[in-house]
This record gives C-alpha cells, sequence and structure tokens, in this order.
C-alpha cells in the first residue's frame, strides 16, 4: 500500500479499556479510561495525543502487576514523546518521560528515563530484590542504543536453606579448578 497520500482521523473522546483488554488478555487488565485522538495527513505524517487514566497491567513475571498506570503521550511525525507516565510496581510509585522516535528501516531511537523508589524488581517465592532505579536508554546518531544509570539494591528478603549453599566433596589441593589452566612450567603441575 501507498500511504503517502492517505489522510485519516481516529478520535476516542473517553474509551474503557475492557474491550482492549479482551484483544490482549496477557498485558492489559480490564480497568482504567483512555481518550486518544490520532491523526494521519499526507506524506505519512501522524500527530495525535493519547491519554490513559487508572489503568492496570496483567501479572508481569517477575516484575508483578502494573497499577493506577496514568499517562500523557504526544505523537509528532515519527516521534512519540512521554510528556508523563506514572504507575505503580508493588506499592511504589514508578515513572517514564523522553521520546521514541521511529525511523523507516531503522531501529527505533530512544532518549527515555526511568525512575523509581524502592521497586520489588524481582519477585519469586523465597525472594524478593527491591531496588532504587535512575536510569536512561539512549540511541547515539550510529544506531547504537545504551542503557545508562544507578540501580541501588535495598533491604531485601531472600529465604533459602543454608545448607543447600554450602559446597560439598572434595577440599583443598586436591580439588582441581575447572576454570583455568598454566602452561608454563613449574606451574603446570
Amino acid at each position: 500500500l501507498d500511504w503517502s497520500e492517505a489522510e485519516g482521523k481516529l478520535e476516542l473522546p473517553d474509551a474503557d479499556l475492557a474491550p482492549f483488554a479482551r484483544r490482549a488478555p496477557h498485558f492489559i487488565a480490564a480497568l482504567g479510561r483512555l481518550r486518544a485522538r490520532i491523526e494521519l495527513s499526507r506524506g505519512g505524517k501522524f500527530s495525535g495525543e493519547l491519554h490513559l487514566t487508572d489503568a492496570s497491567s496483567r501479572p508481569l513475571p517477575p516484575l508483578g502487576t502494573l497499577q493506577e498506570i496514568n499517562a500523557d503521550l504526544t505523537l509528532a511525525d515519527h516521534t512519540l514523546t512521554v510528556r508523563s507516565l506514572s504507575a505503580k510496581l508493588g506499592g511504589e510509585p514508578v515513572t517514564l518521560d523522553g521520546s521514541l522516535t521511529l525511523v523507516p528501516g531503522a531501529a527505533p531511537r530512544l532518549a527515555l528515563g526511568l525512575k523509581g523508589s524502592n521497586l520489588p524488581l524481582v519477585r519469586n517465592t523465597g525472594l524478593i530484590l527491591r531496588n532504587d532505579l535512575d536510569i536512561r536508554a539512549t540511541t547515539d546518531p550510529a544506531g547504537v542504543t545504551r542503557l545508562t544509570g544507578t540501580v541501588n539494591l535495598r533491604d531485601s528478603l531472600v529465604l533459602a536453606n543454608f545448607n543447600d549453599l554450602l559446597p560439598t566433596g572434595p577440599r583443598g589441593v586436591t580439588r582441581q579448578p575447572p576454570y583455568f589452566a598454566v602452561e608454563a612450567e613449574p606451574f603446570r603441575h
């Protein structure tokens, strides 16, 4: 299809997310409201806005459920700008900001930042790892995306049988290290 001469407009003044949840049952819960306006003008240029309020995700292993998702996004040409996106993960606030630019025939260009405090990033039976996040994903002009920032480990919970963690078997010099070899004499033996 030749989209260069296409024109169109999609407007959702105030929509319930429940019908969308039926189309993506593994990701979207049937909660929240969506307001959107998207226009396609000649030349394949997009523009518009998307507003999401009080949405929720399905459980996303190993993170859990994102709750109280609120987002304000704008679309201009091929760039999606995140004016604000906030949610709660494990009862703690997390925010995303920045932009994503779709480049025809290439990987998307990212300029996104994710921040959160005391987030339970790993939640499994017997293991909860809480972290503070302040990370950015940035794509340089060569198309290489880099992830930078800080991740601080906070008070976490590990339930384990310590006997399973202790080494068993031969100890001392009779135990051979499997991960290196020395070729030079006299250390070879």
